[in-house]
């Protein structure tokens, strides 16, 4: 009987240890599980807002310049990525909107993209999720490429912008020294030298009317 009794008796204390390390277990995953939980639900449903729209922009913390495999390391590139910065500093709808060479350096630019730690946007004084255009630049030191040369074609468009007529020609001219083979350099050129030609006879044809 008291066999009996001792055996009952190590079954309820058994069954109250296993009961005590459940709540113990519950009691240490609840408080790390439950914010996890609730920053996805809110980072995925927080609104999100254009960097006109808030009262401080983000910050960079933290910038990695990104790697890729020395195979690679002939070419330059560029990749620009938009995303959505949460107020929890967190990244997510990561989109590619240029990739120069196309499709190349992706994988590299996300990869250096998770290193990155910036500071969320501040608005009435909380941090509030916005959209973020972050372009990543693939150079070699001391090497010059044909991504110089689309640069220098970049360059010059902008001048074109601005009605710099002689320093896109000087730009596009840049571009053409390093990789001849892009049209939209001659035709940028090309461009410049009609409008320069036209503003001149613009000038000329104003001089001879006074």
């Amino acid at each position: 009987m008291a066999s009996s009794q001792l055996s009952t008796t190590e079954m309820c204390e058994r069954n109250y240890m296993r009961k005590l390390q459940l709540l113990l277990i519950f009691t240490l995953i609840v408080p790390f599980y439950s914010p996890v939980y609730a920053f996805e639900y809110d980072s995925a449903n927080e609104p999100v807002y254009k960097l006109d729209e808030v009262d401080s922009y983000p910050k960079i913390k933290k910038a990695a310049p990104p790697r890729w495999p020395k195979k690679l390391r002939i070419y330059e590139g560029r990749v620009k990525l938009r995303f959505v910065l949460t107020k929890g500093g967190k990244f997510r709808d990561i989109e590619i909107t240029q990739s120069i060479p196309n499709g190349v350096f992706d994988q590299y630019a996300l990869e250096a993209l998770q290193k990155y730690r910036i500071k969320p946007a501040i608005k009435d004084g909380k941090t509030v999720g916005c959209f973020l255009n972050l372009p990543i630049e693939f150079e070699l030191r001391d090497t010059v490429t044909t991504f110089d040369a689309y640069k220098d074609i970049e360059k010059g468009s902008l001048y074109i912008n601005k009605g710099e007529y002689d320093k896109a020609i000087e730009a596009f001219n840049e571009a053409l020294s390093i990789d001849n083979r892009y049209s939209s350099a001659y035709s940028g050129r090309g461009f410049d030298y009609a409008k320069k030609a036209g503003k001149c006879d613009a000038e000329a044809a104003t001089e001879v009317k006074n």
